[in-house]
């Protein structure tokens, strides 16, 4: 493991490390709040059939979601791997596509349950209008990230973050998908894009970790946390702050409808958008 990183690697390793640490904080605030309180007398609980939602156990698999992402994400970081030339491969990929699936599948499964059992309608899958979309500023969350990635162009911040901490003007799976090719390899990396991440991602960051905070901390600080850990876990100073506005959007339009249902639609529109302008020419 190389501990020699690039200054580009350690901002965004602190940046992870910042989103993981104010994600966990809500929960260890409120779990020492019911130890210092845990004696006093309480208002008998009304009955219900179902079990509301975040349980402990969901706050437990939240906690240890973050976790694991934390420090994956950390380990590929401390590796260096640095070489454009270096091409991963379609195993590369595919492994990257079941780490996905085995990270998030028992959240995705949470929530599957949820919706299936009917604990809380705002949690789960039901279908959206295209209208109800369109309403709820559904444009607005596609269109933003790719207005504020233009006014930093226009201001060649990316240039600036190159010339000062040596970090690429891509993201890594980006700029693999242009320039490789290979077919298998591009398909995986499209299939990832468009279809598993906006599932998998959503289901965790804005069903599981933005509801999970909220709980104890309120909207605002559930829609910043939520889209601080989102946007760090993407490693990509470039992409940061577009991703950040991206998530930010996407947690207004999922307290907007109701549904995880369209931000991942929203979550699917933006990467196809991404992966096609890949194609298009570049300067480079």
């Amino acid at each position: 493991m190389d501990f020699n990183l690039p200054l580009y690697s350690q901002i965004n390793l602190f940046l992870l490390m910042l989103g993981m640490v104010l994600s966990i904080v809500p929960e260890f605030v409120h779990g020492i709040f019911c130890l210092v309180h845990r004696n006093e007398p309480r208002q008998p609980a009304i009955p219900s059939v179902l079990p509301t939602f975040p349980t402990v156990w969901d706050r437990l698999g939240t906690l240890i979601f973050i976790t694991l992402v934390a420090g994956i994400t950390s380990i590929s970081l401390s590796k260096g791997n640095l070489d454009p030339a270096t091409e991963p491969g379609p195993g590369s990929i595919i492994s990257g596509i079941i780490t996905q699936i085995f990270l998030y599948s028992p959240m995705l499964l949470r929530m599957c349950i949820v919706t299936r059992c009917g604990q809380d309608n705002g949690l789960g899958f039901h279908m959206v209008s295209p209208v109800q979309l369109f309403k709820c500023g559904f444009l607005y969350v596609i269109i933003s990230p790719f207005v504020v990635t233009a006014c930093m162009m226009q201001l060649h911040v990316p240039e600036k973050l190159h010339e000062l901490t040596l970090t690429p003007l891509y993201q890594e799976i980006m700029t693999t998908f242009q320039e490789s090719d290979n077919s298998t390899l591009r398909i995986g990396i499209a299939l990832l894009a468009i279809v598993i991440a906006p599932i998998t991602e959503e289901c965790c960051f804005r069903g599981f970790l933005y509801n999970s905070i909220k709980q104890h901390a309120g909207i605002i600080v559930a829609t910043l946390i939520s889209s601080l850990f989102f946007a760090a876990i993407h490693t990509s100073l470039v992409a940061f702050l577009p991703l950040f506005v991206f998530a930010i959007f996407q947690c207004e339009l999922y307290r907007k409808t109701r549904s995880l249902t369209a931000p991942i639609i929203a979550h699917a529109v933006f990467n196809s958008i991404s992966v096609l302008a890949s194609f298009l020419p570049t300067d480079s």
